[in-house]
């Protein structure tokens, strides 16, 4: 369990939730050498938005999707509108976004909750 305060590491990236999936945004630290794995994502959405990541742009793009009732989604991470996570998942991952309506999601590298 991570118990240590939350600490950016980079700057905050914003990432389009449009009807379509965009290509990925890289989120790398640019304030320090150290490697965040830990990425907080706040969903500035009025909407439930589903994130992708992945390794390159198109991956991230490829895995946001909206699932439907009776068939297995993608990797993509269900955040409510106004709600914010923190995941972790490879320094300098990709992400993408999709939604009902078009939002805004932010990304930050981070360390801690």
């Amino acid at each position: 369990m991570i118990t240590t305060p939350f600490q950016p590491l980079g700057n905050t990236v914003a990432v389009a939730a449009g009807t379509t999936a965009g290509l990925g945004v890289q989120v790398n630290n640019s304030l320090t050498a150290k490697l965040s794995q830990q990425h907080r994502i706040y969903n500035g959405n009025t909407v439930v938005s589903f994130v992708g990541i992945g390794a390159t742009p198109a991956i991230a793009q490829a895995c946001a999707v909206i699932p439907t009732t009776g068939t297995q989604g993608t990797a993509a991470i269900p955040i409510g509108p106004g709600a914010e996570r923190v995941i972790s998942f490879p320094a300098g991952s990709c992400f993408s976004a999709i939604a009902t309506v078009v939002g805004t999601i932010y990304v930050t590298p981070c360390e801690g909750i």
